[in-house]
């Protein structure tokens, strides 16, 4: 167990990707709530990729503000920490969500008598959120199961599950220079990207087409 900052201390690893890896703490300012924080691998500019990133997940879902979106709470560096191996890493806090992945999920309600409204309130769920995503200039680029959390009874009580787009390392806006043209995971990847061609926010629909395909298939 780690104190982050004189105020987030670690309770456990929750994961790790290629961006960087994700604990549990809790927030001593704050009656010891808890939040999912992200440190970005290695040093504050050891990978470009990995900071560009990071810099992009920070900046976008901290101006966005949507039901189906992740909250982030706190952003920074890590100055004063007991773990040497953090010092020095950028980091942000945001709610911590206890749900499944989109392919988790559909794993347990595919056999269901009530498989084909859950999927129907989850893919509505998904374009509402991309709409207001892409009304701002956003493009995701990385739609896939993995990025898509279901949060079980959490809409109106009934019982369907709420949805979080979660990850937005690889996002930016339709005319943006990409320094790293070729975003997201190939499964879900659109064909204009991969071909280098003109593109717009169209391939996220694509993504979330291909990802309810690899869902039921």
């Amino acid at each position: 167990m780690s104190v982050i900052n004189f105020r987030y201390r670690t309770l456990g690893k929750l994961g790790e990707g290629g961006g960087g890896e994700v604990y549990l703490v809790e927030d001593t300012l704050k009656e010891c709530r808890q939040s999912a924080m992200k440190i970005l691998h290695g040093g504050d500019r050891s990978d470009p990729v990995a900071d560009e990133q990071f810099r992009n997940e920070v900046s976008v879902l901290a101006a966005l503000h949507h039901p189906n979106l992740v909250r982030v709470s706190d952003f920074g560096m890590i100055r004063h920490c007991d773990d040497a191996a953090l010092k020095g890493r950028r980091f942000f806090t945001m709610e911590y969500l206890q749900g499944s992945t989109a392919g988790e999920w559909w794993r347990i309600h595919r056999g269901q008598h009530d498989g084909a409204v859950q999927l129907k309130h989850f893919v509505l769920q998904a374009l509402g959120v991309l709409s207001y995503v892409h009304q701002r200039g956003i493009i995701h680029f990385d739609i896939k199961p993995e990025n898509l959390l279901l949060i079980s009874g959490g809409k109106d009580d009934d019982q369907l599950p709420l949805l979080k787009l979660t990850d937005f390392g690889f996002s930016a806006g339709p005319d943006t220079t990409l320094e790293f043209p070729l975003r997201g995971t190939l499964e879900y990847t659109a064909p204009e990207l991969l071909r280098h061609e003109t593109f717009d926010n169209r391939v996220d629909l694509y993504s979330l087409g291909a990802t309810v395909y690899h869902l039921i298939e």
